[in-house]
């Protein structure tokens, strides 16, 4: 009839407790696990879109047919190694988070990325692009950074630290050589010099030098 009521189908423990209940609408209800053989699949969908299934070795889930393969949560979504080591997070309305060995060492912001540790580019060029100034700082604070002014077009190698040095060198062969000192004290000088450089005791004998003295105007 069109009046199903009640249960079409329930087995029920020695205690009368049901543990497998299909009723009138077709809603299946299980006490207790789905043990599934190798290879055998979970399908869901009308063409068996989304298979779930183990293959003996590797555990899968499939989106197989059209569309796309939609993991969602009310709140904060996790991927973990079954032991409990944190891969990736994602937090609502908030970061996503990358985890080497459950250490955390990415975060999206409101701004961009936040990364922690060492950055190695490979097979290109690092760009900044910015509708701002474009300024790379170092160790992480604004004391030395370099700045390009998208107002005037200068390009700026700063060291805010009181009275410290900016230093360029170059590589010939073996030896790091100080192409151009510019004195960080009140009244330096700037130094154009060939210097042997040691990088064990940040020291050299300068070869060649020539010195300006003073300041230099629009710097």
């Amino acid at each position: 009839t069109d009046s199903l009521t009640g249960d079409l189908f329930s087995v029920s423990d020695i205690s009368g407790v049901p543990i497998l209940n299909v009723n009138s609408s077709g809603l299946v209800t299980i006490d207790g696990n789905v043990n599934l053989p190798d290879n055998n699949k979970i399908l869901l969908g009308t063409g068996n879109d989304l298979q779930i299934y183990h293959d003996g070795s590797n555990s899968y889930i499939d989106d197989a047919g059209a569309g796309s393969l939609y993991i969602r949560g009310a709140n904060d979504v996790n991927i973990r190694k079954y032991t409990g080591e944190q891969m990736i997070k994602a937090i609502a309305d908030g970061a996503v988070e990358l985890y080497h060995n459950n250490v955390k060492k990415l975060q999206t912001t409101s701004t961009g990325v936040t990364v922690t540790g060492s950055g190695v580019f490979s097979g290109g060029s690092l760009t900044i692009n910015s509708t701002g100034n474009a300024i790379l700082n170092v160790n992480g604070t604004a004391d030395s950074f370099i700045e390009k002014d998208t107002g005037t077009g200068h390009l700026y190698f700063a060291n805010n630290v009181g009275d410290k040095d900016i230093k360029f060198r170059v590589k010939d062969n073996t030896t790091n050589v100080v192409a151009l000192t510019i004195d960080g004290s009140e009244g330096g000088d700037s130094t154009f010099a060939a210097q042997a450089f040691s990088a064990a005791t940040s020291s050299g004998d300068v070869s060649s030098t020539l010195t300006t003295k003073g300041y230099v105007d629009g710097l």
